[in-house]
């Protein structure tokens, strides 16, 4: 009898805990649901993720907060083989979004374009203020689900990412985005259209070195000014560094020759493991302690810009302070100038550690949260030198034979930890003490999980 009346409390209490639980589910933030967006499930005419991939359970969650970054811009930087939809440029195109979601009071929506995979954004069209409402709301109802969104007749033809970008007005202070793989006609007007010049699209609440916009508390003009300052910037199939309007440097980088890269990342491993200088000085990265005045347009940098990855050459540049030491890879190290285009992709908040490898054009590891301390870990470059790492992380063994696809994951031999293909070699990640890489039976990508109970 007692058995009985046991079983009956804990089904009341399931049932109880579901009744609750349901509708925080139901009601959680906002994602596009029209266009497609990469990986989506629920929009009409989403095909299967590409292969290797997963479809996005997480779609409605933000890419970041102020205080850090969960995933990076797109979130996914694999595309669909075929575009979800094709605009004519110079029409208007419907973009929806999912029910049963979480408006947060409305706050500033932007839709955007790139025609170069991702790295930069022009924007095409605004709803500032009240998006998903009619007008002012302090609610969490959306009562608009779906835009009208005139298209540039300007914009050139071509294979391109439209984005929805999102900073919600009430709440943690988050960005939310979704990217959709489009094919653009350009209009018979303006048939040899090669570029689109439209405002930057704000990232803002990003993680350290975005702005943040707080939360309106009833003043919906709130950071409308980071909105009006965007300079414009110019996107297409032909844009060389689809820039335009002052911040902007029109050189491409050029790549490391071979012969310097083992230097540079002895240099960069030295100059790691020391304090930053301060945000208004710059230096070289070798001897970082060799400061020296700041550039004319110095007082003028929008945002500092932290220490990162790339094959580039060494440039003067300012450097943020929240960052720290992190083990080398075959990538040589370098300081991005301030006036370098924003678009990065962070190895953060591990264990997710998700998206380094897609496309690693620069990596910043953001070390302000301690979660991700003593967490990051890269394949040592054997080039005859005795110089190491910082000790705060730690590094993990991987073959050194080269590998065919950039962004493919693999789990690690010992099975602590998994591989990821950057630039033609493998670079080694741990995964979190006490979870073990392993491939589920339906997905192709290695994940950190619990040991199976045997």
């Amino acid at each position: 009898m007692l058995q009985k009346i046991s079983h009956l409390n804990i089904s009341k209490a399931l049932v109880l805990l579901s009744l609750i639980t349901v509708p925080a589910i139901t009601t959680a933030h906002m994602a596009m649901n029209e266009p497609c967006p990469r990986y989506g499930n629920n929009g009409p005419n989403c095909p299967s993720p590409p292969s290797g991939q997963s479809y996005d359970y997480n779609i409605k969650a933000p890419i970041g907060t102020k205080e850090g970054i969960d995933q990076p811009l797109c979130k996914f930087s694999v595309p669909y083989e075929e575009p979800v939809a094709v605009w004519n440029a110079g029409e208007s195109v419907k973009v929806s979004f999912m029910p049963n979601s979480a408006a947060h009071g409305g706050g500033h929506c932007q839709f955007s374009i790139s025609y170069d995979g991702g790295s930069t954004f022009a924007v095409i069209h605004n709803v500032l203020k009240h998006c998903f409402c009619n007008g002012p709301n302090g609610g969490n109802t959306a009562s608009v689900l779906s835009y009208d969104i005139p298209l540039p007749a300007h914009l050139p033809s071509g294979r391109a990412i439209f984005a929805w970008s999102w900073v919600n007005a009430l709440g943690n202070r988050e960005f939310y985005m979704n990217c959709a793989d489009v094919q653009i006609k350009a209009h018979p007007d303006h048939s040899s259209s090669t570029q689109y010049t439209g405002p930057e699209m704000l990232v803002a609440n990003y993680g350290a070195d975005y702005p943040v916009i707080e939360e309106f508390n009833g003043n919906y003009d709130t950071g409308i000014e980071f909105y009006q300052q965007q300079k414009n910037i110019t996107v297409g199939p032909s844009a060389s560094n689809n820039s335009a309007g002052a911040g902007y440097s029109a050189k491409q980088p050029e790549a490391v020759a071979p012969e310097k890269q083992s230097q540079n990342i002895r240099e960069a491993q030295q100059s790691l493991a020391q304090p930053f200088l301060p945000a208004t000085q710059v230096a070289y990265s070798a001897p970082l302690q060799q400061s020296i005045p700041p550039p004319a347009d110095a007082a003028a940098a929008p945002y500092s810009t932290p220490l990162a990855v790339a094959e580039v050459e060494p440039q003067v540049t300012h450097l943020a302070p929240a960052y720290s030491a992190i083990s080398a890879s075959k990538l040589s190290y370098h300081a991005l100038p301030s006036s370098a285009p924003r678009r990065v992709y962070y190895a953060n908040r591990h264990p997710k550690m998700r998206k380094l490898l897609s496309p690693v054009k620069h990596l910043r590891i953001a070390t302000s949260s301690p979660r991700i301390q003593n967490s990051v870990s890269t394949e040592r470059v054997d080039d005859g030198s005795s110089s190491s790492s910082s000790t705060n992380t730690k590094s993990t063994s991987s073959e050194k034979s080269p590998c065919a696809n950039h962004g493919d994951m693999r789990c690690s031999k010992e099975g602590t930890g998994y591989d990821v293909c950057v630039f033609g070699k493998w670079v080694s990640m741990p995964c979190a003490a006490g979870t073990e890489c392993s491939v589920g039976d339906n997905d192709t990508s290695p994940r950190c999980n619990w040991p199976k109970q045997k």
